[in-house]
């Protein structure tokens, strides 16, 4: 511990600089994070009852997305992983957070799907009908007419 007024003022004044560097870092990924993000102009809306519908920004029914804008995601869990899906980002709608048990197939349809898995490696993933490898670990990725990748983060 700092003994002398001097060193005292150098050692407050490293702690200040510190929690200003978090500061910025901190601020500077959230708004790299919401620059990232595309604007969502509609989200999906799903029921128990219904089929999917494009809902717009007011709440108001649009007409459905494009076939050939829109991704079909299946994900089947050969064991129990925690995943959370989204509507184009990881700030969009849920589209499904939970865990899904040993078994279980979740079908997601929509332009950009965003997805954070638990433990990637033990879910089967088809994108638009074809078998797809999903690298293992715990990481974001997005899925659309490109194909898939790992997001930013």
């Amino acid at each position: 511990m700092p003994e002398t007024r001097l060193e005292r003022a150098l050692f407050l004044l490293g702690l200040v600089a510190m929690a200003a560097l978090a500061f910025a870092i901190a601020r500077s990924w959230h708004r790299s994070a919401i620059l990232a993000a595309p604007a969502a102009t509609a989200r999906v809306q799903r029921t128990a009852t219904a089929p999917h519908r494009v809902v717009g920004p007011t709440g108001s029914e649009a007409a459905s997305i494009a076939p050939e804008r829109a991704v079909s995601l299946a994900l089947t869990a050969s064991r129990a992983t925690w995943v959370e899906v989204r509507s184009r980002s990881a700030t969009g709608a849920i589209l499904y957070t939970g865990t899904l048990e040993s078994g279980a197939t979740k079908r997601f349809r929509d332009s950009i799907i965003w997805v954070r898995f638990g433990a990637a490696s033990n879910l089967g993933a088809q994108l638009n009908g074809q078998r797809l490898r999903l690298p293992a670990g715990t990481y974001d990725a997005l899925f659309d007419t490109t194909g898939f990748r790992r997001a930013r983060g």
